[in-house]
């Protein structure tokens, strides 16, 4: 009988992609990102997704309660709010070894500048968020600046700013809805990785404003 590479004692029959090992299904689902950092790929954790115990936080606890985000307003923005989850999950692919937690940081520091009329860059001290922050701005600015060459003006603009604030602040209340819990946690990254389909045009967008 091979013996699982971790507690070297239980029978070793799954092929842990992270670790490039044989484990025991107990070291699988105990050390699931805790201890292993695993591929969105691997079969066992999109097994485990569909058993996972979230965290649970009260509505009344969420930040940002004073931005108002309805059923209408979700589906009448469901392009855009689509647009926003998909650049939010590429920039948060492209920086190795981000995870949940400063996910939840950045779309804090992003909704911070949103929310105030002054040039307003966050000093944030989670270099990991800081540069998932970095990566979705310079998207998010790509995505002004083609639709206002398409044809918007200040006011179109800022009448974006708002809804975007609004759907930023529903992409936060997500993403302390699905929260594992876990040290390595990406599940939350995991969730927005089906948002990750081909980007609307701006002029599409702009159709729906």
């Amino acid at each position: 009988m091979e013996k699982c590479t971790l507690c070297d004692s239980r029978r070793a029959r799954r092929n842990c992609p992270a670790l490039g090992q044989i484990i025991c299904p107990q070291c699988c689902g105990s050390k699931r990102e805790e201890t292993i950092s695993c591929p969105f790929e691997c079969v066992y954790l999109t097994e485990g997704r569909a058993h996972e115990q979230l965290v649970q936080i009260a509505p009344e606890q969420f930040p940002n309660r004073d931005v108002r985000i309805d059923d209408d307003f979700l589906k009448q923005n469901q392009a855009l709010l689509t647009f926003c989850g998909s650049n939010l999950y590429l920039a948060s692919v492209e920086v190795p070894g981000v995870l949940d937690v400063d996910v939840r940081e950045t779309l804090e520091a992003v909704i911070a500048k949103h929310k105030t009329s002054l040039v307003y860059e966050p000093a944030l001290q989670n270099q990991l968020a800081a540069a998932v922050y970095r990566n979705f701005e310079i998207r998010m600015d790509e995505f002004r600046k083609k639709l206002i060459d398409y044809g918007g003006d200040t006011a179109a603009e800022a009448l974006l700013d708002q809804y975007i604030l609004r759907l930023l602040v529903f992409l936060q209340r997500l993403a302390i809805m699905n929260n594992n819990g876990r040290a390595r946690g990406r599940y939350f990254i995991h969730f927005l990785s089906d948002l990750n389909r081909p980007m609307s045009k701006p002029e599409a967008m702009a159709e729906r404003q």
